[in-house]
C-alpha cells in the first residue's frame, strides 16, 4: 500500500529481533513476502520510524540489532519532549479541548489556574497524556467552566514546606523514604536526558552506579 510513498513505522524499537532481521532484508533488498504468499514482492517506500527508546542503548543491550540501526539512522530528528517545551502547552491544550468540543457537542473553557497547573505539570505522557486529559475533562467535567477542582489527584498537588509524617505512620521507615525520592529524582532525570552517561554527569554520579539503581528500581526509558 505504501509503495511509491512513505512507511511510517511507529515504535520501532518494540519490534522483535527475529522481525528485525526480515525488516533489514526489506530494506537492503526492498522485498518482502506478504503472509500467506509464495512469491517475492518488490517496493520501493521512504521509511520514517519513531521510537521513544534510546536505540544506541537499546543496541548496546542487545535488544535492537546494531545493523538495522545504522541502516535507519540516516537522518536523526529528536522531537523534544512537553517538558521541554512549556511555551507550546498552551496552545495544544486549546487545539485538543476544541477538538474533544466540537466531538462531544460541549463549550468547556479551561479557568486561569487551571492553565498554570497544566504549564507546572511534567507530562510523562506528553502529547497523548495532555489529549487525553482535555477528552476527559469535557466528558466529565460538571460545568462549561474546568476548574482547578476537576483536576485528577496528581496534577492538583498543593505545594506544602511542612513535612508530612503520614508516611512514617503507616510504618514506613527513613530508608524507604530516601530510596523513594532516589528513585523519583533518577527516573525523572532518566526520562529528560538522552543517555545513561548524560544523566549520571547531571545526577554527579558515575554512569556503573546510575546503571545499578535503574536496574534496582525497575526504571524504563
Amino acid at each position: 500500500m505504501a509503495n511509491g510513498g512513505t512507511l511510517f513505522l511507529d515504535e520501532i524499537g518494540e519490534l522483535p529481533l527475529h522481525v528485525q532481521v526480515k525488516f533489514l532484508q526489506f530494506l537492503q533488498e526492498k522485498t518482502f513476502l506478504p503472509i500467506g504468499a509464495t512469491k517475492q514482492e518488490t517496493a520501493n517506500v521512504r521509511i520514517i520510524a519513531a521510537t521513544n527508546r534510546n536505540l544506541t542503548e537499546e543496541v548496546e543491550n542487545g535488544n535492537f540489532r546494531a545493523d538495522l540501526y545504522y541502516r535507519l539512522n540516516v537522518l536523526p530528528l529528536r522531537v523534544p519532549t512537553l517538558r521541554e517545551r512549556k511555551e507550546d502547552i498552551i496552545g495544544l491544550t486549546q487545539f485538543y479541548l476544541n477538538k474533544s468540543n466540537e466531538q462531544h457537542n460541549r463549550t468547556c473553557r479551561l479557568s486561569k489556574e487551571v492553565l498554570k497547573k497544566l504549564q507546572e505539570y511534567d507530562w510523562p505522557g506528553n502529547i497523548r497524556e495532555l489529549e487525553n486529559l482535555m477528552e476527559r475533562f469535557v466528558l466529565i467535567a460538571p460545568d462549561e467552566q474546568i476548574e482547578v477542582t476537576d483536576l485528577p489527584s496528581h496534577l492538583n498537588v498543593k505545594k506544602d514546606d511542612k513535612f508530612n509524617f503520614d508516611y512514617f505512620e503507616f510504618g514506613g521507615s527513613i530508608t524507604n523514604y530516601l530510596e523513594e525520592i532516589e528513585r523519583d529524582v533518577i527516573t525523572k532525570a532518566y526520562q529528560q536526558y538522552e543517555t545513561t552517561r548524560e544523566t549520571a554527569k547531571k545526577l554527579g554520579i558515575t554512569q556503573s552506579l546510575l546503571m545499578r539503581r535503574i536496574k534496582k528500581y525497575n526504571i524504563k526509558k
